[in-house]
């Protein structure tokens, strides 16, 4: 046999198969640059600012809670105001759904159950970012104090 005929007989092997294995690569790949970006986005807001809540409240039949904290981020960003809705049982800040953002709120806010689905955010001075009015059968009223 001569090495050519070796080659044949060695690299013989079914197309699907090369075509499998560069397909799960890229997939690894692509997973692995996805999983890092997400988490050095959260290292990014959640490692340079710094996070204090200021007022957490349940609503009366304990299944949701309301968080209010505020991020400060220095230089990097102007300072918010988040209110997130959680299950009761964890933590709002780490696993909320964020139903209000203010930016560069001055004065007094808080967020108090109207009733059992209703939860009412007063605020006297800032800008709204972003705003959700109902999400899962909850309510959300806003009033600005002036």
């Amino acid at each position: 046999m001569t090495s050519v005929e070796e080659q044949r007989i060695v690299s013989f092997r079914p197309r699907y198969i090369s075509w499998a294995w560069n397909g799960l690569a890229v997939f690894g790949l692509l997973a692995l640059v996805y999983l890092g970006g997400n988490f050095l986005v959260d290292r990014f807001t959640r490692g340079f600012c710094d996070i204090t809540v200021d007022h957490t409240t349940t609503n009366a039949d304990s299944t949701a809670k309301a968080t209010l904290f505020r991020t400060e981020c220095g230089a990097a960003a102007a300072d918010r105001v988040h209110v997130v809705l959680s299950n009761a049982k964890v933590d709002g800040v780490k696993d909320g759904f964020e139903v209000l953002t203010l930016v560069n709120a001055s004065g007094p806010i808080e967020a108090n159950w109207i009733g059992p689905r209703t939860l009412g955010v007063t605020y006297a001075a800032g800008e709204i970012e972003y705003q959700v009015l109902k999400t899962r059968g909850v309510t959300i009223q806003l009033d600005r104090k002036r």
